[in-house]
């Protein structure tokens, strides 16, 4: 039902006597409570004759929002882990599932885009690993520790989202922006 419809109902109105009382058309109170936006003086008639908010109506608009399938969107989570050793596939693999199954919403579009810059970073970090182990003649240890402290770090990253995603229906871990 329509905010103003509620409203109009929770004043005991016809669409008539509404019109009446606000000056405007029973056919711009009918365009309203099917969906249209009201603007400009309309909007200002009726939020004074209301007395709410002029925001009030801006989420009236019937554009519907695509819905989420969250068990793809944690099959696309998980995925990744599985390919935490191999950093291209942790991108790959959920890209191609998050195609083919038809779920690329903000989510997976974040989702993916974590897994990029991860990789990036932990390539980076990696990188300095290794000039950091030549450099202080570090033992032949410490590169390996240091591929699995950032595995580790994916993998709870991935865990994190996946416990997120599945009671709050959200990423616990994500970027303000998206790579696409």
């Amino acid at each position: 039902m329509a905010k103003l419809t509620t409203l109009r109902k929770q004043h005991n109105l016809t669409q008539e006597e509404l019109s009446e009382k606000t000056k405007l058309s029973v056919r711009t109170i009918q365009r309203i409570e099917s969906g249209q936006q009201p603007k400009g003086h309309t909007l200002k008639t009726l939020t004074q004759f209301f007395e709410v908010n002029e925001h009030y109506f801006e989420a009236q608009q019937t554009t519907t929002k695509p819905q989420v399938n969250f068990t793809v969107v944690k099959l696309i989570n998980l995925s990744t882990l599985l390919f935490t050793f191999f950093p291209p596939c942790n991108i790959i693999v959920p890209l191609l599932i998050a195609y083919f199954k038809k779920e690329m919403n903000t989510l997976t579009k974040q989702l993916i885009s974590l897994q990029i810059v991860y990789s990036l970073f932990a390539f980076a970090l990696f990188m300095g690993c290794a000039f950091v182990k030549n450099g202080f003649q570090l033992s032949n240890k410490f590169i390996p520790f240091c591929m699995l402290a950032l595995v580790l770090g994916n993998v709870y990253i991935i865990l994190k989202n996946a416990v997120s995603l599945d009671k709050q229906h959200r990423l616990s871990i994500s970027l303000r922006f998206s790579l696409f």
